[in-house]
């Protein structure tokens, strides 16, 4: 039961990651830019990449799991907080 709590909240943080990646293209990248605006699919693609180039794993985390499992879920929406900040300032 707990792999499967696991597994649910892996696809519920890398969907929240794709549409927060999404929201904060649209509002900086797409109008200061001019390029195109991200799919859910496209920003997961883009998170990985960046994940990959960008990751460092010491194997020395001491957090419980939940409170990983609280940081995977509210990291992403302090970001969007702070975008959406900035954007109203545009």
């Amino acid at each position: 039961m707990k792999a499967l709590g696991l597994v649910l909240l892996g696809i519920l943080t890398t969907v929240l990651n794709g549409f927060v990646l999404t929201v904060l293209w649209r509002w900086f990248v797409v109008e200061t830019f001019g390029l195109k605006s991200l799919t859910i699919p496209q920003a997961l693609g883009i998170a990985l990449v960046i994940g990959f180039l960008t990751s460092h794993y010491s194997g020395e985390d001491k957090r419980s799991i939940l409170e990983k499992a609280i940081y995977v879920v509210l990291a992403p929406l302090f970001f969007l907080a702070i975008g959406f900040v900035y954007h109203l300032f545009m």
